[in-house]
């Protein structure tokens, strides 16, 4: 609850990230982003209120109208609202009004409607990326965004490789050069049908799917245009069968090989069928009996296997063709590592 008095000293409104796609199916989460977190100008007033606090606020902004609901309500609001904004509380500072835990209320849609917007959006890919570089200055500081060495080497050598053939590929960049980068670039490129991508651990799981739904850093760099947000899956469960028509709503689909070696042979390889392009990441794993399965599985897919080492825990090195191999020495030469402080506890 807001004092509704406060709201005529507001002009700012900050708003959470909001989905026009979020869709729950035991453990795979598909979403699609329509912009991130905001803070939009905004004329705010009590919104169907009767005494001198509100629960409800209606802030007109520049491009819509919102609802910010501070209790649950179950209403259903006039055409021309354009957002429902719930919160679970209302901070006020320097004339702006900020929401804490706050989302935007979700209209239900048929995963049967997200077919043609998949399909739109991998058709948009079609107009494919610049290879625009990245360019520094002699102090080092940057004076035109774009690609980076090891980015841009990658991708000519991954379009190189898928004229003549789709067979497991490795690409071997060390840490910190920007493969997340490289593997949605190598999506839009080929504007692949739909994309697996397969992360050893959760963290990497969630941090991959988050740069996939507004395509990390590609667009503020200016590898790609306006293209319209993917729709993307992330699976933290056992694939099942009931999953499939929502995996078919996605373009990409970001997992673990732990939750794809839970499900037996059969379904690993319906489940493999689903995809176009299968991206193995951290792929010194690959000598690992479930990675090493599933991969015979991908015989069919465009698939590469991305590593900062082409070496094994063993010594021995991962089996496939190196299409690229940008070495350590030449990252550090570019400084594309930060200086580490150790700072003793």
């Amino acid at each position: 609850m807001i004092e509704s008095a406060l709201l005529a000293s507001l002009n700012r409104l900050a708003i959470p990230a909001r989905h026009d796609i979020y869709v729950a199916i035991d453990g795979l989460i598909v979403r699609r982003l329509r912009h991130g977190p905001r803070i939009v100008d905004a004329t705010l007033v009590p919104f169907r209120a009767r005494g001198a606090a509100c629960r409800r606020i209606l802030a007109v902004a520049e491009g819509g109208k919102f609802v910010v609901e501070l209790a649950n309500f179950t209403d259903a609001y006039e055409a021309d609202i354009t957002g429902v904004i719930r919160a679970h509380e209302a901070v006020i500072a320097d004339g702006q009004l900020s929401l804490e835990n706050a989302q935007f209320r979700l209209s239900t849609q048929p995963l049967s409607d997200f077919a043609n917007l998949r399909e739109q959006i991998r058709t948009s890919w079609e107009q494919g990326i610049s290879y625009r570089p990245e360019l520094t200055d002699p102090d080092g500081n940057i004076r035109q965004k774009g690609l980076r060495l090891p980015q841009r080497g990658a991708l000519h050598a991954i379009d190189s490789h898928w004229t003549l053939e789709k067979n497991a590929a490795l690409v071997v960049m060390p840490t910190g050069t920007g493969k997340t980068e490289v593997m949605m670039a190598a999506s839009i490129s080929s504007a692949a049908d739909r994309v697996l991508v397969i992360v050893p651990t959760d963290a990497l799981r969630q941090q991959t799917g988050e740069k996939f739904l507004s395509y990390g850093l590609l667009k503020s760099i200016g590898t790609i245009g306006d293209l319209p947000n993917p729709i993307v899956g992330t699976l933290s469960s056992k694939p099942s069968r009931s999953h499939f028509d929502a995996i078919k709503a996605c373009n990409i689909l970001v997992t673990t090989m732990s939750s794809i070696g839970l499900a037996d042979a059969d379904l690993q390889k319906d489940f493999a069928g689903l995809f176009s392009h299968v991206f193995f990441d951290e792929a010194h794993h690959m000598e690992a009996a479930t990675w090493k399965r599933f991969r015979e599985y991908c015989e069919l897919l465009h698939s590469l296997l991305f590593t900062a080492t082409p070496f094994r825990e063993d010594g021995k090195a991962i089996e496939g063709k190196i299409i690229y191999d940008f070495p350590l020495s030449k990252a550090q030469e570019h400084d594309y590592f930060k200086k580490i402080h150790f700072v003793e506890v």
